[in-house]
């Protein structure tokens, strides 16, 4: 059985534009794309004969839902081409789907130029001074960098990019808090006990974060910049959060699906004869527990940090090679500085 969440964005039910699909998978590399979605808003819909089964949504009000697709014999490939057919991908998301407008990005853009020429020569731009005295917010300077607009450095510069080509640079000199950076209604940390991992959308991306166990810290799982190879780490996510909130439902196929003003649905299972479910045409669903609503949001708290933050994890988390490099190499920096005072 291969199987594929998909992710939609729903910023405002009334527009068609501002709305982003996210199809992720936990094979191999762990497939991670971004699509426009189809014109009405909501998952695409393979046809019947595609071979792939779904679960449904009710779209009551803007927010991030997800949805399942399964199949007992495509491969991998062959889902997301059906899928997907006749989607447009998407190489950068959209700042304006992220609160951005492109006029504060250019004004800050312009007001750190006009600064980075009026200082000394060995004079270090600092990231405080810029919020505190122009119209730039932590966000949009997150967002520069991340367009490959400013170089950031410094202890407290892993909400952007490691490397950069940027000739600006600017130095991040203070903690940064979650709520600067991440959208409140963007932030989803798993339920009850288990509050020490979150999916979060953040510079245009899905990623999960990881809290230092001894303190309100977050960092990235994936290095910025490695969004496209994150697909695992959001599967897994996702799968964790469905089987704990979500509800007994079906996956089945389109023509299966009743249509409705406010979202779709399936008959209910207790309505289904079990024995239907196979049929000499093969499966007609699939029983599964599916959150079929939006994923709980939470504001985010804490501040904006990297692994070499946190004195414990719980538990382990795997980082990728770069973030673990780069927190030693930090590590090291910090132990140094401390030997010699």
């Amino acid at each position: 059985m291969q199987c594929i969440f998909a992710v939609l964005l729903r910023v405002a039910w009334w527009s068609s534009t501002t709305k982003l699909l996210v199809l992720v998978n936990p094979y191999d590399t762990g497939y991670y794309g971004v699509y426009d979605p189809p014109t009405n808003g909501r998952f695409p819909m393979p046809d019947d004969d595609s071979g792939i089964m779904m679960s449904v949504n009710r779209f009551m009000l803007p927010g991030t839902y997800n949805a399942l697709y399964c199949s007992p014999n495509l491969e991998l490939s062959q889902m997301i081409a059906r899928i997907v057919d006749g989607l447009t991908q998407v190489a950068e998301p959209k700042n304006s789907l992220f609160g951005i407008k492109k006029r504060k990005f250019e004004s800050c853009y312009e007001s750190i130029r006009a600064r980075n020429k009026a200082k000394q020569k060995n004079d270090a731009l600092k990231m405080s001074e810029i919020i505190r005295e122009t119209s730039c917010t932590e966000k949009v300077i997150a967002s520069l960098a991340s367009t490959n607009k400013l170089s950031i450095h410094g202890t407290y510069s892993s909400f952007a990019p490691a490397r950069s080509t940027a000739s600006m640079f600017i130095e991040a000199d203070k903690p940064i808090p979650m709520s600067k950076l991440v959208t409140r209604g963007h932030f989803f940390p798993r339920p009850g006990n288990y509050r020490w991992r979150a999916l979060a959308w953040y510079l245009g991306h899905l990623r999960v974060f990881v809290k230092c166990a001894d303190k309100d810290v977050w960092f990235l799982l994936d290095d910025i910049g490695d969004e496209w190879n994150s697909g695992r780490p959001i599967y897994q996510y996702l799968s964790t959060v469905n089987e704990e909130v979500g509800k007994d439902t079906i996956l089945v196929k389109k023509s299966k699906i009743l249509r409705r003003p406010w979202g779709d649905a399936v008959p209910s299972i207790s309505k289904i004869d079990s024995t239907a479910a196979h049929s000499r045409d093969g499966p007609h669903y699939y029983k599964r527990k599916i959150l079929t609503g939006r994923l709980p949001a939470s504001k985010p708290w804490g501040t904006f940090g990297s692994r070499v933050d946190c004195a414990e994890l719980d538990p382990p988390v795997e980082l990728s090679h770069k973030n673990d490099r780069l927190g030693r190499k930090r590590f090291k920096k910090l132990y140094k500085n401390k030997e010699t005072h």
